[in-house]
């Protein structure tokens, strides 16, 4: 395929996907380049957009993952009304997108070598073929370091490039697009500020709310825009694993519309909650005040969970137990049987037909 057909047919399937989901067209100021997976021949995926597809993890109560039930041990409430499951697997080796969003700000640098080590065995651990990963680092500013690519030296390559945010307020040396061999950033604490949209033409200037000043940790902004830029185009399995102590100061978005836009790209969130108590002792505490609790709103209403390092569970150990779950989850499929609303969000409920298991699942989905 020549390079004008070729851009031609990337154009018209972003626009379809834009079209099917329904979702407000944003651009980001930032320069994306384009990743491994959009240089190669495209495979034509039919999406029924009237199916609702959810992904879950199920547990005895003592903690073990289980991963031999059938369709008949599950039942799905939305709304409280019963569906009736037309689609049913395990999905232990289904392809993955997985954004991993690393914290940089001035808290968290004292942590970022073993984050960097961690982060790196994880990777080399979980990518099998197919998937397919980026690695975004934020603190003053949002950073997408390495764009979707399914290469493992990469991915470890860009972690090697991270380091802590020592600015005080200003936005020069790790902006967007300042990175050497990197993806771009979104620069001006990630709001989209003009200059070159995300596709490379030209970006839509918005005016920044005084809110998103770029002088904090731009948590929120990273998730949103992570799930709206990256994740949301993409079929298939996604999940986003965030290392943070979950402050959060200065973002554009709120924690809620963080953790709806994850659900709109149909993300699962992982949150590790690192935090590097001699960072917070000056201030009175060991630990930021909201941090931990914004981080399990965000993964339980996500179908993700919250991981909190300590010396008995270490980072290595967190790793660890994401991949099992991403490789242990169960993937259910139905059409719902209650009048279409579309954006109205639907309160979805997976239980288990016996009380010996707790199933983990995001709390329901926008309908389009």
């Amino acid at each position: 395929m020549d390079m004008t057909r070729r851009a031609a047919a990337v154009a018209l399937a972003s626009g379809l996907v834009g079209m099917v989901r329904g979702q407000e067209s944003e651009t980001i100021s930032k320069r994306r380049p384009v990743s491994e997976s959009e240089s190669s021949d495209q495979t034509v995926i039919r999406v029924d957009v009237n199916l609702v597809n959810l992904f879950c993890t199920v547990r005895r109560h003592n903690g073990k993952l289980v991963s031999n039930l059938t369709q008949d041990d599950f039942r799905v409430l939305e709304d409280g009304q019963e569906q009736n499951v037309t689609a049913f697997s395990r999905e232990t080796d289904l392809p993955v997108k997985l954004g991993m969003l690393v914290d940089i700000s001035g808290s968290q640098r004292n942590l970022i070598g073993t984050e960097r080590d961690a982060a790196s065995a994880f990777f080399s651990n979980v990518m099998r073929r197919q998937d397919e990963a980026f690695l975004l680092a934020f603190g003053h500013d949002t950073d997408l370091v390495q764009d979707f690519t399914g290469s493992v030296p990469k991915l470890q390559a860009a972690l090697d490039t991270l380091q802590g945010d020592v600015r005080a307020g200003s936005t020069g040396q790790r902006g967007g697009g300042q990175r050497s061999g990197g993806g771009g950033g979104w620069g001006g604490g990630g709001i989209g500020m003009g200059g070159r949209g995300r596709h490379g033409g030209s970006g839509q200037r918005r005016q920044q709310p005084s809110g998103g000043n770029g002088k904090g940790t731009l948590l929120f902004d990273a998730a949103y825009l992570a799930s709206h830029d990256e994740l949301a185009p993409k079929p298939g399995r996604k999940a986003l694993i965030l290392i943070t102590d979950g402050e959060d100061r200065g973002s554009y978005y709120s924690r809620t519309q963080a953790t709806e836009q994850a659900q709109k790209a149909d993300a699962v969130i992982y949150s590790i909650y690192y935090v590097d108590p001699n960072a917070y002792r000056g201030l009175g505490n060991e630990e930021p005040k909201n941090g931990f609790s914004d981080l399990q709103r965000m993964s339980r209403e996500t179908g993700g969970q919250v991981f909190k390092v300590n010396k008995e569970l270490t980072l290595g150990k967190v790793f660890d137990e994401i991949q099992a779950q991403m490789r242990s989850q169960y993937s259910l499929a139905y059409k719902s049987n209650l009048p279409p609303v579309p954006g109205q969000f639907r309160k979805v409920e997976i239980l288990t037909r016996s009380d010996e298991f707790e199933v983990q699942a995001r709390n329901g989905y926008y309908a389009k």
